[in-house]
């Protein structure tokens, strides 16, 4: 949901040419669809997410990025515990452009809870992306 949330903020903003959005996973099975609460949740806000398919994160993905933003902890630890040489660009989302850390640093996994948690996740998710947009923004110029 992160990644097209975020591809959907760069487009109403002109400025889709500007950022490289792309999503992976730690435990992702390859080229799985995203599942039907998730796609419905996003079409519910707009977004069209029916062609997206998982896949695995890659040092390339990582080397190539200017920024890693992970939903949870876990992920982030595992992600620098395989990509150590990239471990400064690897952030969590909460914490990412945050003078103090928050409390509570990762989102929650709505995965085959019911569907409100999702909701709850899209909206978090959201509230993130649009605080962090700004700063992506200059990072892009």
């Amino acid at each position: 949901m992160s990644g097209a949330i975020l591809k959907k903020m760069a487009a109403e903003a002109g400025l889709e040419e500007n950022f490289i959005v792309d999503s992976a996973g730690t435990e992702a099975l390859i080229e799985a669809p995203p599942d039907d609460t998730t796609t419905a949740v996003c079409e519910n806000h707009g977004i069209n997410i029916a062609s997206h398919r998982s896949q695995q994160v890659t040092d390339t993905m990582i080397r190539d990025a200017t920024v890693v933003l992970c939903m949870a902890e876990t992920h982030r630890r595992i992600i620098r515990g395989i990509f150590p040489q990239w471990e400064t660009k690897i952030l969590l989302l909460k914490e990412f452009g945050q003078p103090q850390l928050p409390s509570n640093q990762s989102v929650d996994d709505p995965t085959g809870r019911a569907k409100r948690k999702y909701e709850k996740c899209f909206k978090e998710l959201e509230s993130e992306i649009t605080r962090i947009f700004p700063i992506l923004q200059t990072m892009s110029d």
